[in-house]
């Protein structure tokens, strides 16, 4: 810039010089004040010195036609150098019209008034227009003696950055590759001006596709830019970007995210949240949430930065439209079509009446709009947003253009929603064709179309052809899943499990849907053994891998993650917080930015990555003869109006089967029992188990009994059965299998022994056995008092504790009374004994109605959206806490609510025995189990949980926990000691006294 300032001296000292022996006149003094205020770099003062001068001097006869336009030349760099660019570009186009007309008389003065119009046009734009000038100013800067390098450099690189927004990239590289060459000749590569070329090389590359040398030019540019000009600048924050940018291209998400937190922490530094670059960096991140799935967080970010850019850069800005169209693609991906439709067409209208309608900038516009009026089952409009979209990116970018596959896609899926399937597959085909020249076989986008092709192809029952395409869609997922997503926070990873699930549920559809008769059900399983628990076992992966490793720094920035989790679960449970949901979301970015940046340091966890690609032939082989698994899963139909989990299916894995067996169970209303409330519980539970004490209840095979449905259709594949490893699913969690009854009046129990898993992949992970040595007991628990207590105190349950204490002498501890706090329970903290007993209230609420005025009568924990908060264990003082209106400073309220426990370090413990109520009840999640105090205890880290369905009385559950003690003690394994206590209680009591408590591995 000095060197600018230094041209324009020597240029107005030329005319002054020139003019000093003409008459003097009030014009010509007004130019060299004017002139010497450019000189000093005074553009805001010079601007109204011009406009003055050229109102005066415009008849002036003293004046002559070359030092008139001169000044115009003047004001038009004071214009773009003060930011106003319109008046620039209508100032230089009267100069720039002259000095064409005069066949530019001046070389130097023409370079810079083609520069300034250049830039006027690009900050407007109008790349287009702004090439065609800094292209002549940069070949007039290249042969004028007089130019700096500086210039040349500066100059260069604006031709680049239009050339790059016009996605020009070819001319882009020819360019940049130049301005590199000479920049390493006239300064050398240990200068800034090189860093940045380099950087911009890089850039172009990433643009052309040329990968294999992005990484190591932009570390070296990087390298480079911090040792020449520090940390702290926005060219070292930039290139941060672009290796986010990289990595998001790679699908390489973890490091992507990385690289994006590192630039936003040196944005803040800089004090640099309201700048252009803030707001881009900002979308960049929506743009990566949007690529994962992640469509509300994407809109969050969004928002976020359309909130700054409105407030300084105005609606009518080009970046402040940019954000508005990237919002309404989001609202797109949200099904909310007709927002998405209202700010597409904001931004059509915005480009196409500033560029034109054959401008790039109206392809994306038309893109959104296509997809948005399909959505709105407006098939003519989308279709004519659609055409236009196809030609528009054909003239300007050519037929290979990757834009053009969502394009062929969208057309295809207007197809098939009017049923016309074999003109839907045309199109799909195109977009396929057309989306693996740009993207691997494992992208999203590439399995979105496989999946739509899938559709279609069911939908003309081409049963095969439909199977292939399911199958090799759900292979592509899970290599997906695991190349691309390890590094993802866990509610990232959730949305990509989704998709998995849905591929399975499609496959299960298609054999149910033609009576099951396609064969190969292998990949099928495979699937679910690898979603089934991902989420769960991602994050006791995660804990596991920190804690395992000496890395100090690791195992503090795991501390933070887990003091800010908390923080947010007080925060939910805070009326306050109602009204400040941003702040809520900002935090729970925050854990997401921990969580990834956790997962890609510790390699340790690597571990958990290659027992995600298990298959079924490695959990067959762990079988022996005489054991069986079986694997249940919950799916739903698609030709239901609504998507309910209503349906079921079970795989069943011998050793000496071939392949597994798939079996579709009956859909039958023994389910919806479930769902009753509390007060029938034992009439429901004598309905779905029968009595057989003092009476001759049966279970007649072909009814709506449990056996009938979830046993019988099996029973042909356990022959000479006498082990099974089971997983359940949907509502099949909140029944005991052990309880069942069959047709010869015996419990499923008596005839097999049953051992629960969250999966029966975990036949794979050797789980220690549990020592009885140490036990920490809780029972009789005061919860205080009030005037309607929620919590009646349980004196059954201090007898029962005390009566465990007598029966491991000097290996357990009562905790009792006023002593049983929640402080106390969390002291446990990284310390828990071996063995957990916790007799008290547990409780769980379901999902809050939506309407407003029935959320008003709901507590804090009845009403909370997260049910890890529905659901807990009462401590002492609960019965004051219940109806406390907020937490109040670090003081805890003495409901110990699931969020709480699953940020707990609980490792220690093998066992935990919730002697409780209806602790192992939960929000029901396909896949993920049930999301209340067993998955809680599950993340905390203990290997066997013993929780219980319902109600049971206060004897019978210590005469249970009795015999369940008295068995471990005698040195049986915890799953024997289990089934020795369901045997001995099955022949004394009904279901309902013991057939609650069941144990999960």
């Amino acid at each position: 810039m000095k060197q600018f300032f230094l041209i324009s001296f020597v240029l107005t000292t030329y005319i002054i010089t020139t003019n000093a022996q003409q008459p003097k006149s009030p014009c010509l003094d007004l130019m060299k004040t004017a002139e010497g205020l450019v000189a000093g770099g005074k553009f805001k003062e010079a601007v109204a010195m011009y406009q003055k001068v050229l109102q005066q001097c415009h008849s002036d006869t003293s004046v002559s036609d070359n030092q008139y336009y001169f000044q115009v030349l003047m004001l038009t760099i004071s214009f773009t150098q003060t930011g106003m660019h319109d008046s620039a570009i209508v100032s230089g186009k009267a100069a720039y019209n002259f000095y064409e007309k005069n066949r530019k008389p001046n070389a130097t003065y023409y370079a810079f008034l083609n520069s300034s119009l250049g830039q006027s046009y690009a900050k407007l734009g109008y790349h287009e227009q702004a090439i065609i000038h800094l292209k002549k100013a940069y070949a007039e800067f290249l042969v004028n003696s007089d130019a700096s390098r500086d210039i040349i450099y500066m100059e260069g690189m604006r031709l680049f950055e239009s050339y790059m927004a016009l996605q020009l990239y070819k001319e882009a590289k020819t360019i940049i590759t130049e301005v590199e060459e000479r920049t390493k000749k006239v300064y050398n590569e240990e200068t800034l001006q090189y860093g940045i070329c380099l950087r911009s090389l890089a850039q172009v590359s990433m643009a052309l596709g040329e990968m294999n040398d992005v990484v190591p030019m932009l570390q070296k540019a990087i390298g480079i830019i911090q040792r020449t000009a520090g940390k702290i600048n926005r060219q070292y924050s930039l290139s941060l970007n672009f290796l986010g940018y990289y990595y998001s291209l790679q699908k390489d998400y973890s490091n992507a995210f990385y690289y994006y937190d590192q630039e936003r922490t040196v944005l803040r530094q800089m004090g640099d949240t309201i700048s252009t670059d803030y707001i881009g960096l900002l979308n960049s991140i929506a743009l990566l949430y949007k690529e994962v799935g992640r469509s509300r967080d994407a809109l969050y970010s969004f928002d976020e930065a359309f909130v700054i850019s409105r407030r300084v850069l105005g609606m009518r800005h080009e970046l402040t439209v940019g954000l508005i169209l990237n919002m309404g693609a989001t609202y797109v991906d949200l099904r909310n079509y007709r927002s998405g439709t209202d700010f597409a067409l904001y931004a059509y209208n915005f480009y196409t009446g500033k560029f034109g309608k054959e401008s790039s900038k109206a392809v994306s516009c038309l893109n959104t709009l296509g997809v948005a009026y399909s959505g709105l089952k407006k098939y003519d409009s989308s279709n004519f947003y659609n055409r236009e979209a196809i030609r528009l990116m054909k003239k300007i970018y050519g037929d290979g253009y990757n834009g053009l596959t969502s394009i062929y896609t969208n057309i295809g899926t207007n197809f098939f929603e009017q049923k016309r399937y074999d003109s839907a597959l045309v199109y799909y085909d195109f977009g396929y064709k057309n989306a693996i020249k740009t993207f691997p076989l494992v992208h999203p986008y590439v399995n979105s179309i496989t999946m739509n092709m899938f559709a279609a192809y069911k939908d003309l029952k081409n049963w095969n052809k439909a199977d292939s395409l399911v199958r090799v869609s759900a292979r592509r997922q899970q290599d997906y899943i695991i190349e691309y997503t390890t590094g993802l926070s866990e509610s990232e990873k959730a949305d990509v499990a989704q998709t998995m699930r849905f591929i399975v549920f499609s496959g299960l559809n298609l054999r149910q849907e033609t009576g099951n008769h396609l064969k190969n059900h292998a990949w099928l399983l495979d699937a679910i053994l690898f979603y089934k628990g991902l989420l769960l076992e991602s994050s006791r992966g995660l804990a596991a891998a920190v804690k395992s490793t000496g890395d100090v720094t690791l195992q503090e920035q795991f501390g933070k993650y887990q003091a800010l989790k908390k923080k947010i679960g007080q925060a939910m449970l805070s009326k306050e917080m109602s009204v400040d949901s941003k702040l809520l979301d900002q935090w729970k970015n925050e854990v997401n930015d921990i969580e990834r940046q956790l997962f890609r340091n510790s390699s340790v966890f690597s571990g958990w990555q290659e027992r995600q690609k298990a298959s079924y032939t490695n959990v067959q082989k762990k079988l022996k003869k005489g054991e069986a698994a079986i694997e249940y899963v919950a799916f739903y139909k698609f030709n239901e109006t609504k998507y309910n989990f209503n349906y079921y299916a079970a795989f069943v894995l011998r050793s000496d089967m071939s392949e597994p067996t798939l079996v579709f169970l009956k859909n039958d209303s023994a389910f919806q029992l479930l769902t009753k409330k509390s007060s029938q519980q034992e009439i429901l539970v004598k309905r779905l188990y029968r009595s057989t004490i003092g009476g001759k209840a049966s279970a007649n095979a072909n009814t709506d009994s449990l056996y009938g449905i979830l046993w019988r259709p099996l029973q042909p594949y356990l022959k000479d059965v006498s082990k099974v490893y089971f997983s359940t699913d949907g509502q099949i969690n909140q029944l005991n299998l052990a309880a069942v009854l069959q047709p010869n009046r015996q419990r499923l129990v008596e005839s097999y022994q049953l051992v629960q898993m969250a999966s029966t992949r975990n036949l794979l992970v050797q789980t220690a056995s549990v020592q009885m040595n140490q036990i920490e007991l809780w029972g009789g628990i005061d919860y205080s008092t009030a005037k309607a207590p929620v919590f009646n105190y349980l004196p059954g349950t201090l007898t029962e504790v005390n009566k465990i204490k007598g029966m491991t002498t000097g290996k357990s501890t009562v905790i009792t009374g006023t002593i049983a706090k929640e402080e106390r329970f969390k002291q446990l903290d990284g310390k828990s004994p071996a063995v957990l007993h916790v007799a008290t209230h547990g409780f769980f609420y379901p999902e809050p109605s939506k309407d407003a005025a029935s959320a008003q009568t709901l507590n804090r924990f009845m009403g909370a959206k997260d049910p890890m908060l529905r659901a807990g264990l009462a401590l002492s003082g609960a019965n004051i806490g219940w109806d406390s209106t907020q937490i109040k400073g670090s003081k805890e309220d003495g409901i110990l609510t699931a969020y709480e426990i699953s940020v707990m370090d609980l490792s220690k413990t093998k066992l935990v025995i919730l002697s409780a109520c209806e602790t192992g009840l939960g929000d029901i999640q396909s896949g993920e189990g049930v999301y209340g105090l067993q998955r809680a205890f599950k993340l905390a880290g203990v290997d066997y949980l013993i929780m219980s369905l319902w109600q049971v009385p206060d004897q019978e559950t210590q005469v249970f926990m009795e015999l369940l003690y008295n068995n471990a003690l005698k040195g049986m394994a915890i799953e024997e000691a289990f089934r020795a206590t369901q045997l001995t209680m099955s022949q004394k009591y009904d279901p309902y006294q013991w057939a609650a408590f069941v144990l999960l591995k």
